[in-house]
């Protein structure tokens, strides 16, 4: 799965990997769930493709701007980081977009080795 293509926890682990930290994803609650293992501390929830609380701060430090494209149910929103170089990717979601760019930005919208999901019921 290419990057432009990647959503939820997947796309949350790879957003962690290319701002330099050390994810990993588990099932608390059933259902596959990004989390960050800081040094000498607990791990905590990483969501930044659907927690503005996570997002956010990226958006505003990494500098995305935002525009849509398509109209009615094919809307688009496409997040434009600039940089060395202008990085775009397309997203059904704000957050959705402008992850997809930050790991675009650090890695090229490349085939990604899938990330192993936990077996359910397993933390």
């Amino acid at each position: 799965m290419r990057v432009s293509e990647v959503n939820g926890a997947e796309l949350d682990y790879w957003v962690a990997r290319a701002l330099g930290m050390m994810p990993t994803i588990l099932r608390p609650q059933g259902r596959p769930s990004c989390f960050v293992i800081p040094a000498k501390r607990e791990a905590f929830s990483f969501a930044p493709s659907s927690m503005w609380s996570d997002g956010g701060p990226i958006i505003d430090r990494e500098r995305i701007s935002f525009r849509w494209d398509g109209f009615g149910a094919t809307r688009w929103c496409i997040a434009v980081k600039q940089g060395f170089r202008t990085v775009e990717a397309n997203g059904e979601t704000l957050l959705v977009a402008a992850m997809r760019a930050v790991v675009i930005d650090q890695f090229g919208d490349l085939e990604l080795h899938p990330v192993k999901l936990p077996r359910e019921g397993s933390y």
